[in-house]
């Protein structure tokens, strides 16, 4: 469902998923993951973004999901599911061209795990990033300079560990971007 009126939208969806014959993970022990038949799964979610324009140079957004897997023959919990998640931002967009964008990617701890399985902590970061927009010979051209894990968080995903290993996600990192638009 959408909900848009004068400068701010809303929208939201519910899925569900029934499966059968799932083939999916299991641990056997800390160190041994083996592919499984399940026979009945469920996996059922929410997910909903938000934008509003509180200037004609700056808006707001955010968006969330949520998803819960279920071996529904076992009573236990998928692996792989991820725990709720999003990210909220501004953004200044100005007439004259100067750019400017805070993000604030998270995750929430997953603790909706099958036996052994590990958890997950929750985590939030930064992002910045600075531009220009100026037109040369009827081109318009961007440029970007942006910082992600501002203060250099170390974290990782839940969907980042794979069958016992565990990989961190990157640390502060830059980027200029050149953009050419005709």
């Amino acid at each position: 469902q959408q909900v848009v009126s004068g400068k701010k939208y809303i929208s939201e969806t519910l899925a569900e998923q029934l499966l059968s014959n799932l083939i999916g993970e299991r641990a056997v022990d800390a160190s041994t993951t083996v592919n499984a038949n399940i026979n009945e799964a469920m996996i059922y979610g929410v997910e909903a973004r938000c934008r509003w324009q509180a200037t004609e140079e700056v808006s707001f957004f955010g968006n969330v999901a949520c998803s819960v897997g279920r071996d529904t023959g076992a009573h236990e919990n998928l692996a792989q599911v991820p725990p709720v998640s999003g990210m909220a931002g501004a953004v200044y967009d100005s007439n004259g061209g100067y750019l400017a964008r805070l993000e604030m990617p998270f995750a929430a701890e997953q603790s909706r795990v099958p036996d052994g399985v590990r958890e997950s902590a929750g985590w939030m970061t930064m992002n910045l990033g600075l531009g220009r927009r100026f037109d040369v010979a009827g081109a318009e051209h961007e440029i970007r300079l942006t910082c992600d894990n501002v203060f250099d968080t170390a974290y990782r995903q839940y969907l980042t560990t794979y069958r016992g290993m565990e990989f961190n996600e990157p640390g502060r990192s830059f980027s200029v971007t050149y953009r050419v638009g005709f």
